[in-house]
């Protein structure tokens, strides 16, 4: 008989996922504990404990301790089919817990491959943009470590595949996948509402600049960059960008009210385009930043400053010019 398996159980082994860069290294670690999420959701999950730890069926559950497989040669070549995770899949012939066989501690446990059998499965897009099923594979390559929890609770044999756990499991996350798809189509629209009718609003942006950061997320993520006040449309982008202690980043922002003339021509703002204008018959001077946005400031004498507590921004005057951090 061995230990009856339970949750934060060690899972060690080797995972097959081909690349797609020379030397195409096949061979992969997988180090995981079983832990699944699912069993602590209330009146759905499990109320049965191993010395105070979920218990450990054939359809429960690991995750690979990355939370993701880091591929050691090149980008894997079937990497929307990995499922990073484990299936314990092997259970008692003869133990049952809440209508589910038992599984072991110290025995072989499934986990993602290359080729295999499918535990699981998610609705995503092909290559060609189409929606579809798609199944991770998993293979007996890995094996539960038999480290005990507390006093010995035995899983008695024999020790065989579960199917009907398979399939259970197998429509649980097909079924979880499609929740999850149409939950993210409505948070969706919610967002596009609350950034039409609120983050873009003029006054909510005098009153609590804050929303304008959180409004520039959302229209970065595709949640339409509408104004539905004014009409102004805004379209913000990346280029390029490279990373080091010092990264370089080329972002702009087109806004189709603005006049601006910029590097990139009208309405365009880069993040590096920054200008400083000084109107001393109005006793201001302006400073454009990244954004394209305008701030106001009081004005500042050679060899002065003034901290901008909204913006965060110094503007310091030297000799030569301006100088914004």
């Amino acid at each position: 008989m061995l230990l009856a398996d339970s949750h934060i159980t060690m899972v060690v082994g080797v995972d097959v996922h081909v690349t797609t860069a020379p030397p195409f290294n096949p061979i992969h670690p997988y180090i995981g504990m079983v832990m699944d999420p699912a069993d602590y959701i209330p009146f759905l999950g499990t109320n049965v404990s191993v010395n105070g730890l979920k218990r450990g069926v054939s359809d429960t559950g690991g995750m690979i301790i990355p939370l993701m497989h880091i591929p050691l040669a090149g980008p894997f070549a079937m990497a929307s089919m990995i499922g990073h995770e484990s299936m314990n899949f092997f259970a008692s012939q003869t133990v049952f817990c809440d209508g589910s066989r038992m599984s072991p501690k110290g025995h072989m446990v499934m986990t993602c491959n290359d080729v295999g059998i499918p535990l699981s499965a998610g609705i995503g897009k092909n290559k060609a943009g189409k929606t579809r099923l798609i199944p991770s594979l998993f293979a007996p390559t890995s094996f539960s470590l038999p480290v005990p929890t507390g006093k010995p609770v035995m899983v008695g044999g024999p020790y065989v595949p579960d199917w009907g756990g398979m399939l259970t499991g197998l429509a649980a996350s097909i079924g979880f996948s499609s929740l999850m798809k149409l939950g993210g189509k409505g948070l969706g629209k919610a967002l596009k509402i609350f950034n039409h009718k609120v983050l873009k609003n003029t006054d909510i942006q005098k009153r609590f600049p804050s929303t304008k950061k959180l409004s520039a997320y959302l229209c970065r993520n595709g949640f339409e960059p509408v104004n539905l006040v004014n009409g102004v449309v805004v379209y913000e982008g990346t280029d390029f960008g490279f990373p080091s202690p010092l990264p370089l980043e080329w972002s702009r922002a087109w806004y189709s009210d603005s006049e601006y003339e910029g590097w990139l021509g009208h309405g365009v703002h880069c993040c590096y385009d920054r200008t400083v204008e000084s109107f001393e018959d109005e006793g201001v001077t302006m400073l454009r930043m990244e954004d394209g946005r305008a701030v106001a400031f009081p004005p500042i004498a050679p060899g002065g400053e003034f901290y901008m507590r909204t913006e965060r921004m110094t503007l310091r005057r030297t000799e030569k010019g301006y100088e914004a951090y």
